[in-house]
C-alpha cells in the first residue's frame, strides 16, 4: 500500500490548488450555466407550446369548417326542402323523390370523412327512407332540439363523449321550419388533431368541465391557455404540465454539465502527469498486480530503477512462477482423475464376454426369426464397441456419431418408435477428434428428461454438428417442456447439472479451457443442450494428426 500524503507535501498541495483555483470558479459558471439554461429552455417551449397550440386549434376549425360546409350544403339543398314539404299519403311521389335524396344523404355521409350518421327530423311520419327519418315528436323535448329550433345558425352539442352538430331546415319564401338535421361526429375529427400533442403532457378541457384529451405523463398544470373555436361559445383549455417547460433529465443539463466536466478532465489530466513523473514506478507495479488480481499469471514484471520496488517486483516474479507451477500440477492431477473415473467405468464391463454373449443372441435371433431381437442386438454391439472404443479417450466425431445412432436406436426401439429424430451433420467436422462418450449423457437427458414427459404431442429430437469460426458446436435438441416449465425462457445452472452433464462439461474444460463446455438452455421450444470444443493442434484435429 501507498504511504500516506503528508499535510504539506506536493500532492496535497496540488489538491488544494485544484479545489481553491479551479473548481470553485468552474462551479459558480456552471452553476450560471444551468440557470441559464434551464431559463432558456423554459422561453423556447413556452413559444413551442403556444405555436402548437394555434396550430391544433387552426387544424381544429379547418375541420369544423368542412363539417359545417357539409351541413349546410345538405339543410339548403332544394331536393331535401321539396321532399319534407310533400304530401305523407302520397307514397307514389315520395317513391320517387326518395330515390334523389336517400343518394344525396349517403353520398354527404362518405364524402365527409368527419362524418359518421346523419338524421332527418321531420313532423311527418313518412313511410320511405326509415333509416334517414325520424319523427320530430322522438326529440322534440330534448334541449338541443329546441336550442337549434330558435336559431339560425349551426349548433355543437358536446355529449357523454360525443359530439353532434344540428341545423334547423327552412324554406326559403315564406320562412318557415319544416325538419331538423343533426350529425354525429367521429371521434378522429379531435382525436387526429390532438396527435400533435403526443410528447407532450398536456390536458384539453372544453367548455372548463368536459375533458377531451389528457396524456398520461400529465400530473398538474403549470401552463395554461385557452383558446375559441368556431362553435359559438366553444373554448379550449389547454394545461400543460411543468415537467415539459423543467425537464429534470436530458439536453437542459447536458450543455453546462459537459462544460464543467470538460474542464474539471483537462485539469485534472494535467495534474495527473505531474503525479505521473513522481510515483510512475508505483503505477506500475500497481497496474501489474491488478492484471494479476483479473487472472493473468503469465505476466513478467521488468526491473525498474528504484532498488526497493525492484526487489518488490523480482519477488512477485517468484511468486507467480510457484502460483504457475502448482496450478500445472493441480490441472494434470486433476485431468489424471478423471481419467482414471472414465477408465473404471469401462473396465466395469468385459467387452469380449460382452461381445460373445451378443454374438450368441444374435444367431439365435436368426435361426428362429426374431427380428426385433436381432435388431437390438446388432444395435447394443454396435454401442458397446463404439463406446469402449479399445480404451481410447480421444477419437473422431464420426466414430461419437454412429456410437450416438446405435444409442437412439435402441431407445427407438424400447420407446416403439414414438418419437423422432434429426440429425444435421456437416460432413467437414467428422474428422475432427474429440473426446469420446460425451453425447450420449445429452441424449439420455432429452429422452428421460424431456420427450418422456410429453402427453399432448410427439417427441423429437435433433442432433447438429457444425464449425463456427475456430469452434466445433454440438447440440442436442429437445421439444420437452420440463426444464421451460422449471425455469422459464434461460440457462440452466452449472450448479443444477446432473452426474452425467456435470462430468462432460468438465471433461470438456479440462481439455480446452474454462471458455468451452457445456450450456443447457430452456425455451418454449423445448431444452437445447451446447458443447463447444476448440479447434486447433493441441485439441481438435484431424484423425490422421492424432494417429
Amino acid at each position: 500500500m501507498r504511504k500516506k500524503h503528508k499535510k504539506n507535501s506536493i500532492w496535497s498541495r496540488l489538491r488544494r490548488a485544484f479545489v481553491l483555483v479551479l473548481c470553485l470558479p468552474i462551479l459558480c459558471l456552471g452553476s450560471y450555466l444551468v440557470y441559464s439554461t434551464i431559463r432558456f429552455v423554459k422561453e423556447e417551449r413556452v413559444l413551442e407550446i403556444g405555436k402548437l397550440i394555434d396550430q391544433n386549434i387552426l387544424d381544429l376549425n379547418n375541420r369544423i369548417e368542412q363539417c359545417e360546409n357539409s351541413l349546410v350544403y345538405t339543410a339548403n339543398n332544394y331536393s331535401l326542402q321539396e321532399f319534407l314539404q310533400m304530401d305523407e299519403t302520397d307514397y307514389l311521389k315520395l317513391s320517387q323523390a326518395s330515390r334523389t335524396v336517400a343518394p344525396l344523404i349517403y353520398n354527404v355521409l362518405l364524402s365527409n370523412q368527419y362524418y359518421q350518421d346523419i338524421k332527418v327530423y321531420t313532423s311527418k311520419k313518412y313511410s320511405v327512407m326509415n333509416d334517414l327519418l325520424e319523427e320530430i315528436s322522438e326529440i322534440e323535448e330534448e334541449y338541443w332540439y329546441r336550442e337549434t329550433i330558435d336559431t339560425a345558425e349551426i349548433c355543437w352539442w358536446y355529449d357523454d363523449g360525443e359530439v353532434f352538430l344540428t341545423r334547423r331546415i327552412t324554406t326559403a319564401y315564406p320562412v318557415k321550419t319544416i325538419g331538423v338535421i343533426r350529425v354525429k361526429v367521429k371521434e378522429k375529427l379531435f382525436e387526429e388533431s390532438f396527435q400533435i400533442f403526443e410528447n407532450v403532457p398536456v390536458k384539453i378541457i372544453l367548455n372548463e368541465k368536459e375533458e377531451m384529451h389528457c396524456n398520461p405523463k400529465w400530473e398538474n398544470a403549470f401552463f395554461t391557455k385557452e383558446q375559441a373555436l368556431l362553435p359559438q361559445n366553444w373554448k379550449l383549455k389547454y394545461e400543460v404540465d411543468g415537467q415539459y417547460f423543467y425537464p429534470s433529465t436530458g439536453m437542459t443539463f447536458a450543455f453546462p454539465m459537459g462544460v464543467i466536466f470538460l474542464v474539471l478532465i483537462v485539469a485534472g489530466l494535467m495534474i495527473h502527469v505531474i503525479l505521473k513523473l513522481l510515483v510512475k514506478e508505483v503505477d506500475y507495479l500497481v497496474e501489474k498486480v491488478e492484471e494479476v488480481k483479473q487472472g493473468n499469471l503469465d505476466i513478467q514484471i521488468r526491473d525498474v530503477e528504484t532498488d526497493e520496488l525492484n526487489i518488490l517486483a523480482n519477488s512477485i516474479n517468484g511468486m507467480l512462477e510457484r502460483i504457475r507451477r502448482l496450478i500445472e500440477k493441480v490441472y494434470q492431477t486433476e485431468i489424471e482423475q478423471k481419467e482414471l473415473e472414465l477408465e473404471v467405468l469401462r473396465s466395469k464391463i468385459s467387452p469380449h464376454f460382452l461381445y460373445n454373449n451378443l454374438s450368441a443372441i444374435n444367431w439365435l435371433a436368426i435361426e428362429k426369426e426374431q427380428d426385433d431381437i436381432y435388431e437390438i442386438t446388432t444395435q447394443m454391439a454396435s454401442f458397446y464397441r463404439t463406446a469402449l472404443n479399445k480404451g481410447k479417450k480421444m477419437d473422431s466425431l464420426q466414430l461419437e456419431v454412429m456410437n450416438i445412432k446405435a444409442y437412439i436406436n435402441l431407445q427407438l426401439i424400447s420407446h416403439e418408435y414414438s418419437f423422432d429424430v434429426a440429425y444435421e451433420i456437416e460432413e467437414s467436422v467428422l474428422e475432427y477428434i474429440i473426446p469420446t462418450f460425451i453425447l450420449q449423457p445429452l441424449v439420455e437427458n432429452a429422452i428421460e428428461h424431456g420427450i418422456d414427459l410429453l402427453r399432448d404431442k410427439k417427441g423429437k429430437i435433433t442432433i447438429r454438428a457444425f464449425q463456427k469460426d475456430k469452434v466445433l458446436h454440438l447440440h442436442v435438441e429437445d421439444n420437452g417442456q420440463a426444464l421451460y416449465e422449471k425455469i422459464g425462457n434461460g440457462r440452466l445452472e452449472k450448479e443444477q447439472y446432473g452426474y452425467g452433464t456435470g462430468n462432460v462439461n468438465r471433461r470438456i474444460q479440462l481439455i480446452h479451457g474454462m471458455d468451452y463446455g457445456l450450456q443447457i438452455y430452456a425455451s418454449e421450444r423445448g431444452t437445447l443442450s451446447e458443447l463447444r470444443l476448440k479447434i486447433d493442434n493441441t485439441g481438435i484435429t484431424s484423425v490422421m494428426e492424432n494417429e
